[in-house]
């Protein structure tokens, strides 16, 4: 069962939660590596770019996303080195599985949802 959150999650990310609660030790950064395999390339049009995307510092690197709006829906694209497949899995959920959400939708996401 999904604790109650502030505010709402989208079902593809209730799936996603729902997956990690009925993993237990080991089987969670399993699964987060294999979300980490689904994260999209970074389009040829954004390669080099980083001055142009935001950027989030993690703890070892600096990540690059990029968010845009096309017919009502988001998408987002992560420049994330291969050497940190953890939070590529992470961004991995927002890229694949928030594709399209509006950014209303998008808002509603409560900041603990990590």
């Amino acid at each position: 069962m999904i604790p109650k959150p502030i505010g709402s999650i989208p079902a593809c990310l209730r799936d996603i939660i729902e997956d990690f609660q009925i993993c237990e030790g080991r089987e969670k950064l399993e699964l987060l590596l294999e979300f980490s395999e689904k994260l999209p390339a970074l389009p040829t049009w954004l390669e080099g770019q980083q001055d142009h995307m935001d950027k989030a510092e993690e703890c070892m690197t600096s990540i690059f996303v990029h968010a845009e709006l096309s017919n009502g829906g988001m998408s987002f694209y992560f420049d994330i080195p291969p050497e940190f497949p953890t939070v590529r899995g992470f961004a991995a959920f927002l890229s694949n599985d928030l594709e399209g959400a509006s950014p209303e939708e998008i808002l509603q996401i409560p900041g603990s949802f990590y």
